[in-house]
């Protein structure tokens, strides 16, 4: 992980230019549907607080980036749920573990809002909550 952070603030410092792009891919990858079960983008994200606080990128330009990589994602997953609706069960992930997505619906409707409040925090639920 050290290594991995060494290397993305090294590519960063780099290419200052291209700094909030990587942020957007990095953000909306993580809170994309299924994408962010297995995008670590914790580690940019770390990256980022580490080159805002040497003053190396701006705080509200790198938060603006992030956030609109998260919004965008969060808003696509929300569409393929709306969207295929009945369908989901059917892919291969749900239908290879059906009880993953009931628990999910469980979760969901016995607490409702918070479990949307939660979603945004807790990693490897963030990308599935919207779907």
């Amino acid at each position: 992980m050290h290594d991995v952070i060494i290397t993305l603030t090294t590519w960063i410092t780099d290419h200052p230019n291209l700094a909030g792009f990587a942020i957007f891919i990095s953000s909306f990858a993580e809170s994309l549907a299924f994408v962010g079960l297995i995008m670590p983008g914790a580690a940019l994200m770390l990256t980022a607080g580490a080159l805002i606080a040497t003053g190396a990128l701006s705080f509200w330009t790198t938060m603006g980036w992030a956030v609109f990589g998260a919004v965008l994602a969060d808003g696509l997953s929300f569409w393929l749920g709306y969207h295929f609706k009945d369908r989901i069960r059917s892919f291969t992930l749900f239908a290879r573990y059906p009880n993953m997505l009931a628990r999910g619906e469980e979760f969901f409707h016995r607490h409702g809002g918070k479990s949307v409040f939660f979603g945004r925090f807790v990693g490897p639920v963030r990308p599935v909550i919207p779907i």
